[in-house]
């Protein structure tokens, strides 16, 4: 059987491409799909991963060039510094870190990261749960290239209404403090606004059905994220 392996898709025309995973024997339990990038890239952040109830973290590295490149993680988790990883991925390599496996406080936190590396990668990140030896959920995505401050995210999709439960992880990989605006946009032009801060190096898990009454069983929302003090990068778990 092939082992991990990246992928390259070239035209002389303008495409867009996208990867779908599936897993399980003899039938698929699951699925994830994302969107490839444009180009490699010598800076990538994550905002999302966690290691706790079972959930498999994983990042998966993939480095084009002719010569091996040493790839630099600053783990930026909730309430501590875990402090940094190096790895090399080998010329015309892949590589793949399974961050539950990389140390306390890593086996058991929630964690984003900021990658950053000697020659141009691919960096991507999948999120697995873990029940009875078997992945029954999971997603994929691509990291951010190149966080720059002023920082401002948007998000379309959103509801707290039931079953849905919805958080924002921010991370922030500068050595300053950020002070984050979150506007929360209602059906009907209602706005609901709120300010947090994230300490330089770390991340913060929003909560969003607690954040205002108007926000426990919403239908639907938007959000937009900015960050004048700090570059930050955000993603959206429902």
């Amino acid at each position: 059987m092939p082992g991990p392996f990246s992928v390259l898709v070239e035209s002389e025309d303008p495409i867009a491409a996208e990867r779908l995973t599936l897993w399980g024997h003899p039938a698929a339990v699951g699925a994830h799909a994302t969107s490839g990038v444009a180009a490699p890239a010598r800076d990538w952040t994550f905002a999302e991963g966690s290691t706790r109830s079972g959930f498999q973290l994983f990042y998966l590295l993939s480095n084009p060039g002719d010569t091996e490149t040493r790839v630099r993680i600053q783990y930026l988790c909730a309430g501590s510094t875990p402090g940094v990883r190096e790895h090399v991925v080998a010329a015309r390599g892949r590589l793949t870190i399974w961050v539950n496996q990389e140390g306390a406080p890593l086996d058991g936190a929630e964690c984003g990261a900021r990658l950053t590396s000697d020659r141009p990668i691919v960096a991507e990140r999948s999120l697995y749960i873990l029940r009875d030896g078997t992945f029954t959920a999971g997603t994929s995505s691509a990291g951010v290239p190149h966080v720059t401050s002023p920082s401002v995210w948007w998000f379309a999709e959103g509801a707290t209404a039931d079953p849905f439960d919805q958080f924002l992880a921010i991370v922030n990989p500068s050595g300053a403090s950020a002070e984050v605006e979150i506007t929360y946009l209602l059906p009907g032009g209602v706005t609901v606004q709120r300010t947090h801060w994230v300490p330089s190096g770390q991340r913060a898990t929003i909560w969003v059905d607690h954040e205002d009454p108007l926000l426990w069983s919403a239908p639907s929302l938007s959000i937009r994220v900015e960050s004048r003090t700090a570059p930050i990068a955000v993603e959206r778990a429902m």
